[in-house]
């Protein structure tokens, strides 16, 4: 499945309601995340790893534009991408 498919699936198991709602939970504008989920439009790298937090969609689902800048990024900044249980664990720190 695309990240388009995985994130319009993730807003109705999600209960949002609309895409609205689901941009309000985000933090994100509502006409990026219909273009989102329309597969109008792919997240550029930090939107990508903050949707990965944030939904578990991976960021190589959003295609290999975003995957390999992220992985890049990590790399040439020593860092691992944090998945949803790093982020959880960190926050109890």
């Amino acid at each position: 499945m695309s990240g388009a498919e995985l994130f319009k699936d993730w807003i109705k198991r999600s209960d949002f309601g609309t895409y609205t709602a689901a941009a309000d939970y985000l933090g994100l504008d509502k006409s990026i995340v219909t273009k989102l989920a329309n597969g109008a439009r792919r997240p550029g790298r930090d939107n990508a790893v903050k949707l990965e937090r944030q939904t578990g969609i991976p960021v190589e689902a959003w295609g290999s534009d975003a995957a390999d800048s992220s992985r890049g990024w990590a790399r040439r900044n020593g860092r691992k991408r944090k998945t949803d249980k790093a982020s959880n664990d960190h926050a109890k720190r």
